[in-house]
């Protein structure tokens, strides 16, 4: 080789280039000198890490951690406590617990019937009142915890036990029966009506149960308790009924079943993976007839070096003090570092076989020969290496706690992968090579040459076709089709959750997701709306407008009316003036309509003795109040009213936003409406601007990483737009594979920024340097694509 035209060609590349490349030539001479040494530091670090999975933790929770600490759902998750608190000493409740039982009738008649009915209360009493749950040395009934809530279910008890003694009818969705209006409509789904409007039957029923976790252990003891009560569900066999168990415990305990059946997937994955390589491998050794029976073990270990950056990066995680979160579980990040980890281990060894054809290889040593191959290589995966670790790093500036973990999870996965190709595969190579081939095959046999002339014609008129003018035509066109089915994809995805996606097929727990989803939403969909600065219902003025408040509420979008719509003030009244009695009921006699006036205030003088009367003392835990020299004045309260068609989490996440900028119109009532999976509506609303902003980051960075080693604008450009249009393609097409955009998703399309910029950036890094340091320059555009292809593809001279 002519050493002063190689150093004349090595002037040429950028500073940035020529430093990266004398560092690598540097280190793979250190490393090939001292193989055992490098290996023996891998090794080390990888038993530092393993040290953190001793304090393992996963966060189960689907709701926390996935929201901005910022996000709606956090003031109203602290407005539900604070409304909530202590009495006597303001002290917050804990976390609020929320569980349901669905009841269906097996026959698919009304499980309002008497004989399916009483196994619902059955079932209730027994869970409620029966089950026995031992934590530590204490032993806990749940009529023990539920506090000021146990009464929750009440209203259904007693109004169907009036049903059964008097025969009477029940209205939809709002029964009046004694002077109290009971909402049926959160209670009673798939409902039939006879023509008169009154209820017949109801082809599910939902029960319950509601109250706040106030610490580690009140959370252990009702996760036993949920658990227990979904064991007893599934081994008792009723006779009438089907019942469903929705809590948050047995979902998590479902999905983690779930990413459990994914394991054999991963493995036949890697398993694929292996043979792939090793099929590659193996024939770029026989074609440069350096075959050998290292050449099975050198394949293994590409694989192997990404799973062990994958597992060193989360057990570094997990030594520093965090958890491992569900995206680390469900995602196919282990796909990414594989994919990546394998991709650089090609090109190391693709170099280092073709170098050992060189007469000159033998006579430098192993290392200088290792050097060769890093001062090669070594750019081309650092580019790829540092545009993923920066593109995930800058993901950690996301708002949302878990996604940050995630993010700086994967990013250190990328430095771990780039470190074992470092510090354990080529090392490897150097301590393998005693197995290699001895003799100098500058020359292919005349089985790899006819290979070698039928890939190199392929790939020659690829490359003349790729030049010529009409390829552009085409080209454009199929851009501008791919791009338009991408973008109106895009415009049209639909951005929502589908828990469903992530149990496995057997679970009931999808039973439940249907229910709520498609039974009870478009039905019945309740909100509690939060009242913190209640106007003086003394004055007829702020009372009048406190009024167009809540009928602000009953007449948007979705609403079912006036008629579910809870508040103290309506009981207030009806026991001031009281409807009809039982009897009156069983005479037929109806309720009256109350009339309102435009200078309507209230009296409170009753209001003490209305708290104590039954079955108003309901509103004792739904009212804040205090009383100066005998009069009453309100300082918080609770609103409940009914919404309908939510046929979607996503459905409901676009009503919680409606809810939200109908209260920001009343500012000075302090409003803040609240829903159990208000958090979850808050990482729906949240998963396309993340998506969009971490997209564009990610996209940013992978640009300006890209200039140092490639000072080529065009070229810069074009590699970047081509990652562009790769993530506008997999949001855009996903649309029409029937996919939502939700979190799983919003994850792996950031991931395929990480897996497309791969060959965009050792393409172009390539195909800017092939005019520089080929033995022969190439001057037209064709030999620059293939030369560039060569880099990439078996070829040979």
């Amino acid at each position: 080789m002519d050493k002063r035209k190689n150093s004349t060609r090595f002037e040429k590349l950028s500073v940035c280039d020529r430093t990266v490349q004398r560092a690598f030539r540097c280190v793979g001479e250190y490393i090939g000198g001292w193989p055992k040494i490098s290996v023996l530091i891998a090794v080390v670090v990888l038993a530092v890490s393993l040290v953190g999975f001793r304090s393992f933790r996963m966060h189960e929770n689907l709701k926390s951690g996935y929201t901005d600490d910022t996000a709606p759902s956090i003031q109203e998750h602290k407005a539900v406590q604070w409304f909530f608190r202590n009495r006597t000493d303001n002290v917050l409740p804990g976390e609020p617990y929320y569980m349901a039982i669905f009841a269906r009738a097996k026959d698919g008649g009304s499980v309002m019937e008497p004989s399916h009915f009483n196994e619902v209360k059955d079932y209730y009493d027994y869970v409620f009142n029966q089950m026995n749950i031992t934590h530590g040395n204490e032993t806990y009934k749940y009529n023990q915890l539920c506090g000021i809530f146990c009464n929750f279910n009440s209203a259904l008890w007693k109004l169907m036990a009036a049903r059964k003694s008097y025969n009477i009818e029940l209205q939809y969705p709002v029964t009046h029966v004694m002077g109290l209006a009971v909402n049926v409509g959160r209670y009673f789904f798939d409902i039939s009506k006879d023509e008169n409007g009154d209820m017949t039957g109801a082809g599910t029923i939902a029960v319950y149960f509601h109250l706040f976790q106030n610490s580690s252990a009140y959370q252990e003891v009702l996760k036993k308790w949920e658990l227990a009560a979904y064991r007893y569900m599934k081994s008792t066999n009723y006779t009438y009924i089907d019942l469903t168990l929705h809590g948050v415990n047995v979902l998590n305990t479902e999905v983690m079943r779930g990413g459990k059946t994914v394991g054999p997937l991963y493995v036949i994955g890697l398993a694929l993976t292996l043979v792939f390589v090793m099929i590659c491998m193996i024939l770029t050794a026989w074609m440069h007839k350096q075959l050998d029976c290292s050449k099975p073990l050198v394949a293994l270990l590409a694989v192997v070096c990404p799973i062990l950056a994958a597992v060193t990066s989360i057990g570094f995680i997990l030594l520093i003090g965090f958890h491992v979160n569900m995206l680390m579980i469900i995602s196919p990040f282990l796909v990414l570092a594989i994919g990546i980890g394998v991709d650089d281990a090609f090109l190391l060894v693709n170099s280092w076989i073709r170098l050992s054809c060189f007469a000159e290889m033998q006579t430098r040593s192993k290392a200088e020969r290792l050097g060769l191959v890093l001062g090669e290589v070594g750019p081309s995966i650092t580019v790829t290496s540092l545009t993923n670790f920066f593109g995930f790093a800058l993901g950690c500036v996301a708002p949302v706690p878990e996604i940050r973990l995630f993010c700086a999870t994967v990013a250190l996965a990328m430095l771990l992968d780039l470190f074992y190709q470092l510090m354990l595969f080529t090392p490897s190579l150097v301590l393998l090579s005693r197995c290699e081939n001895k003799v100098i095959h500058r020359n292919a046999t005349p089985e790899t040459r006819r290979i070698a002339d039928i890939l190199n014609y392929i790939l020659g008129r690829y490359c003349h076709f790729i030049v010529s003018w009409y390829s552009k035509i085409v080209a454009l066109i199929l851009i501008a089709l791919y791009l338009a089915g991408a973008i109106v994809g895009i415009r049209e995805m639909e951005v929502g959750m589908d828990g469903r996606s992530l149990l496995p097929p057997d679970s009931q727990s999808k039973t439940g997701l249907d229910i709520v989803i498609q039974t009870m939403g478009p039905t019945y969909q309740g909100l509690l709306l939060i009242v913190k600065n209640p106007p003086d219902f003394t004055d007829a003025a702020q009372y009048r407008e406190f009024k167009k408040v809540v009928e602000a509420f009953e007449t948007a979008p979705r609403s079912i009316g006036n008629e579910t719509t809870q508040t103290w003030m309506k009981d207030y009244k009806r026991f001031l003036n009281p409807g009809p009695d039982l009897f009156d009921v069983m005479m037929g006699v109806t309720v009256p309509p109350m009339v309102e006036s435009e200078n309507e205030t209230i009296d409170f003088s009753d209001f003490k003795t209305f708290l104590g009367t039954d079955p108003y003392t309901a509103w004792k835990n739904g009212i804040r109040y205090h009383e100066i020299n005998g009069t009453v004045y309100i300082d918080e309260m609770l609103v409940m009213t009914g919404y309908c068609n939510v046929t979607s989490l996503g459905d409901k996440a676009r009503l919680l936003e409606q809810w939200r900028e109908t209260a920001n119109r009343f500012p000075q009532y302090g409003l803040r409406p609240w829903d159990p999976d208000s958090q979850i509506s808050d990482v729906i609303l949240n998963v396309q601007p993340v998506t969009e902003r971490t997209i564009l980051i990610t996209l940013v960075t992978m640009a300006v990483i890209f200039i140092p080693f490639i000072p080529n604008m065009v070229t810069v450009i074009c590699a970047t737009a081509s990652v562009a249009s790769v993530c506008a393609g997999v949001v855009g097409y996903l649309h029409w594979w029937g996919a939502v955009l939700d979190p799983v998703t919003m994850v792996s399309v950031i991931m395929t920024v990480g897996l497309s910029v791969d060959y965009a950036a050792h393409f172009g890094y390539h195909y800017h340097r092939t005019s520089m340091l080929d033995e022969t320059p190439c001057s037209s555009k064709t030999q620059r694509l293939f030369a560039s292809f060569q880099v990439r593809c078996i070829a040979f001279e």
